[in-house]
């Protein structure tokens, strides 16, 4: 009986205020953990997964937002910071590509637009892409990927950003790039 009751709360969550609500219950009420993994080399690596996850200091969140999931993988000696980061906004897409362009470029990345990326408007659409920024900061090496997803909800629009980071030694070569 519960678990019909806490099914249709979400599906109800989803239509009427959008899906990133649902995901945001759901994320809280796993709550976070810590993973140590063996690689096949022996080496061991942790993971630490939920909304409590840490991201690094030069990710900004948008004001307003909520971070409704985060997964990071604790460095090493041979493994370098990396991780992602998911994030409720109401902001529209020009205000999430301003934000996320001043604010990176402010701290020395150098920010593309990727527009769909290898996408087509049709295919980016039907996986629910608006949009696609890039960014790369040789003098640390880091890189950034943030996918803009597609609003949803009926009575309140949201969206969910999806924001990879890690260590790069160059930055990537992408299709349909703007500066």
């Amino acid at each position: 009986m519960r678990g019909r009751l806490l099914f249709w709360v979400l599906v109800g969550l989803a239509v009427l205020v959008g899906y990133p609500y649902a995901g945001l219950v759901i994320s809280h009420a796993m709550g976070t953990a810590t993973v140590v993994m063996t690689e096949h080399d022996g080496t061991r690596r942790t993971l630490v997964m939920g909304p409590g996850a840490t991201h690094p200091d030069w990710l900004p969140v948008m004001p307003d937002a909520v971070v409704i999931n985060a997964g990071r993988w604790l460095p090493t000696q041979s493994q370098s910071d990396e991780g992602d980061l998911e994030i409720l906004t109401h902001a529209g897409l020009d205000d999430v590509r301003r934000f996320y362009t001043e604010n990176l470029r402010q701290q020395g990345f150098d920010v593309k637009d990727l527009g769909f990326g290898p996408l087509n408007p049709m295919t980016a659409a039907y996986l629910g892409i608006d949009g696609m920024l890039y960014g790369y900061r040789a003098a640390t090496k880091d890189e950034v990927a943030l996918d803009i997803r597609s609003a949803s909800g009926l009575i309140l629009s949201s969206r969910v950003l999806q924001i990879h980071w890690r260590k790069a030694e160059a930055p990537r070569q992408l299709p349909g790039a703007t500066g």
